[in-house]
C-alpha cells in the first residue's frame, strides 16, 4: 500500500522536481521498504521459540499459562504460515508439546483435549513424518492419563503397531500392556498446583531427579548406574540389532515419574567399550528415557541400592560373563514395592502403611458369576477394578490385578499370587444378585465365620469353584482368630465401607449401607495380608 501511493505520487510530480530530489526520494522510499524484509525467516524463529521452551521447561517453579499458550500459538503459527517450509512438522509436534506441559503442569482437561487433537493433527497432516509415532504416543497418554478414555489410548497405540517404522513401538506395546492391566499412571486432572510456601513444602516432589549417570568397563561387562533422589519405577527393555533400520544392540531405560537434572548431558559417546553411545529422550513430559547402546551383549542384569537409590545395570558380552541374566530380547521391570509417600487423606482412610495392592475381579472364564438383567457379574468386576486401579494408582499406589482378561483363576491361586508379591492389601470385588427385588445397596465383607444367614448363603455361592474341604476350611479359621490380621481385615472393611458410602452420596446415588459382614471366602484364605 505504502510503494502504491507513493509510486503514484512520483509519477505527479516528477516533471517539477530536481534529479537531486528524485535521488533522495528513492533513497527514502527503500528505507521504508527495507524493514518489512527483515522479518525473521521461519528457521530463525522457530530456533528461538525452541530456545523459549527450552528455557520455561527447565523452570519448574513458573506457575503462570499465559508464557505456554504463546509459545503453542508461535509454533502453530510457523506450522500455518509456511506452506513450503520443511519443517512444518516439528512446529506442530512442539506446539502440541508445550499443550502438553500446560496439561500436566495445570491439570485442567481442556488443555490435555487441546493437545491431544494438536499431536493427532500431526499424524494426520503429515503421515510420512518421523514424529507421527511420538504424537501419537504421547496423545495415547494424555488420553489415558488425564481424559479417562483407555480405548481411546489404546486406539492411538495401535496405528503405532502398524506404522512401517516407529521408535515408539516397544514404548508404545509397553505401554498398552499396563492399560491393559488396568493399572496405568492416571494422574487425576484438577487444579494448577500453588508455589511451593515453606522449605517442606518445596521437598515435596511430584517427579524424580536423575541426579547421576555412570558407567565402569570391565572384562566383558559394563556396569551403568543411574542415581535418583528418590524411588523410581522402572523398565529395561533389550533390543537387539536390526539390520534393515540400522538399529544397534540397545537397552532402552523407561523411568516414569523422572526428569535428569540439568546438568547431565543429554548424549555421550562411549569408547574402548561394548557400550558406544548414552542417549536421554524427553520427548514424553514426566518421562526420561535412555538409550543405551551396544557394540556386543548377550545377557544383563539389574538391580537397586537404597539411601541414595540407584538403579544399577550390568550387561555382559558374553554367557558366562553373567550366567545368571536376562538374554537379549527378554525385559526386565521394578518388581519391589515401591514405597511413595501417600496422601495423608488416602493414608488416614486406610489407617496403614501401603505400597502394593492386589485387586481380584470376581469370577471369570468358564466362571461368569451371577447373570441377570444383562449384567454379567466377572464382565462387571473386571471393569470396576480397572477403575479403582486407576484411581489406586494416582494415588501412588503400585496396583497388580489377579486377572486382566475373562479368564478363570482358580480361588486359592487368586490368595497365592497376592503372597507371592507380596502385597499389603488385597481387595475382592463382586456383584451380588437376590431373589427379592427390592434387595439393593452396597457392602464390605472380610474373612472370618460369617456374621448372618445371609452371609452363609453367598460364601456357599462364591465358594462353589473351590477345591478346599470344610474341615480344612475350620483349621484355618482357627488359626485366624488368633491372628491381629483379623483385625485389620475388619478395619478396612470398615473405611472402605465408609469412604464408599460418602462418595456415592456426594454423587446423589441413593444406595443403601449393607454394613461390613464377615463370611469365610476362600479367595481370601491363606492370604498374608488384609
Amino acid at each position: 500500500m505504502y510503494e502504491k501511493k507513493l509510486v503514484s505520487f512520483w509519477h505527479q510530480t516528477e516533471q517539477s522536481v530536481t534529479p537531486l530530489f528524485c535521488l533522495v526520494f528513492w533513497f527514502v522510499l527503500c528505507c521504508l521498504v527495507v524493514p518489512v524484509a527483515a522479518t525473521p525467516l521461519p528457521p530463525q524463529a522457530y530456533a528461538a521459540a525452541k530456545k523459549d521452551m527450552d528455557t520455561l521447561q527447565s523452570d519448574v517453579r513458573n506457575a503462570q499459562r499465559e508464557p505456554w499458550l504463546k509459545l503453542a500459538q508461535t509454533f502453530l503459527d510457523l506450522h500455518d504460515k509456511n506452506p513450503s517450509w520443511k519443517n512444518r512438522p516439528a512446529a506442530l509436534f512442539r506446539s502440541a508439546r508445550a499443550l502438553d506441559e500446560l496439561a500436566r503442569r495445570f491439570r485442567q482437561r481442556q488443555d490435555a483435549l487441546d493437545a491431544t487433537a494438536r499431536y493427532e493433527q500431526v499424524a494426520h497432516l503429515h503421515p510420512a513424518s518421523v514424529l507421527v509415532d511420538d504424537a501419537l504416543y504421547n496423545a495415547a497418554r494424555l488420553k489415558a492419563e488425564y481424559l479417562s478414555d483407555l480405548p481411546g489410548a489404546q486406539a492411538l497405540l495401535q496405528k503405532i503397531k502398524q506404522l512401517p517404522t516407529a521408535d515408539r513401538a516397544q514404548a508404545a506395546a509397553s505401554y498398552a500392556k499396563a492399560l491393559a492391566s488396568g493399572a496405568p499412571p492416571v494422574p487425576a486432572p484438577g487444579k494448577a498446583p500453588s508455589a511451593p510456601t515453606s522449605p517442606a513444602a518445596a521437598s515435596v516432589q511430584t517427579t524424580a531427579t536423575l541426579t547421576q549417570i555412570a558407567w565402569q568397563t570391565r572384562r566383558n561387562t559394563v556396569t551403568i548406574t543411574l542415581e535418583f533422589d528418590r524411588a523410581v519405577v522402572w523398565t529395561v527393555l533389550s533390543q537387539p540389532a536390526n539390520k534393515k533400520t540400522g538399529s544397534p544392540i540397545r537397552l532402552v531405560v523407561d523411568i516414569a515419574d523422572a526428569a535428569p537434572d540439568s546438568k547431565i548431558r543429554p548424549g555421550v559417546k562411549i569408547a574402548e567399550s561394548d557400550l558406544r553411545r548414552l542417549r536421554i529422550d524427553l520427548s514424553s513430559p514426566g518421562h526420561t528415557r535412555l538409550l543405551l547402546d551396544f557394540s556386543a551383549l548377550k545377557r544383563f542384569r539389574v538391580s537397586t541400592e537404597e539411601k541414595p537409590f540407584r538403579l544399577i545395570i550390568t550387561a555382559a558380552s558374553t554367557d558366562a560373563a553373567l550366567p545368571k541374566g536376562a538374554r537379549l530380547g527378554q525385559t526386565l521391570q521394578s518388581d519391589e514395592p515401591i514405597q511413595p509417600t501417600l496422601p495423608s487423606s488416602l493414608a488416614r482412610q486406610l489407617g496403614l502403611t501401603v505400597g502394593t495392592v492386589i485387586l481380584d475381579p470376581g469370577h471369570g472364564g468358564k466362571d461368569s458369576g451371577t447373570s441377570h438383567n444383562n449384567v454379567i457379574e466377572s464382565e462387571t468386576t473386571l471393569d470396576l477394578t480397572r477403575r479403582v486401579g486407576a484411581l489406586l494408582a494416582a494415588n501412588g499406589l503400585r496396583v497388580l490385578h489377579t486377572r486382566t482378561n475373562d479368564s478363570w483363576v482358580s480361588l486359592e491361586a487368586r490368595s497365592r499370587k497376592a503372597n507371592e508379591i507380596k502385597a499389603d492389601l488385597m481387595v475382592s470385588i463382586h456383584v451380588n444378585a437376590s431373589p427379592n427385588t427390592a434387595t439393593t445397596g452396597f457392602e464390605t465383607y472380610y474373612l472370618n465365620f460369617a456374621s448372618n444367614t445371609d452371609a452363609v448363603k453367598l460364601a456357599g455361592v462364591e465358594n462353589a469353584m473351590s477345591d478346599r474341604k470344610l474341615g480344612e476350611l475350620e483349621g484355618i479359621l482357627a488359626d485366624l482368630m488368633l491372628s491381629a490380621r483379623t483385625q485389620e481385615s475388619r478395619r478396612m472393611a470398615e473405611n472402605i465401607q465408609k469412604a464408599t458410602l460418602s462418595r456415592l452420596k456426594k454423587k446423589d446415588y441413593d444406595t443403601r449401607d449393607g454394613g461390613i459382614k464377615s463370611a469365610p471366602f476362600h479367595v481370601l484364605i491363606g492370604s498374608g495380608m488384609p
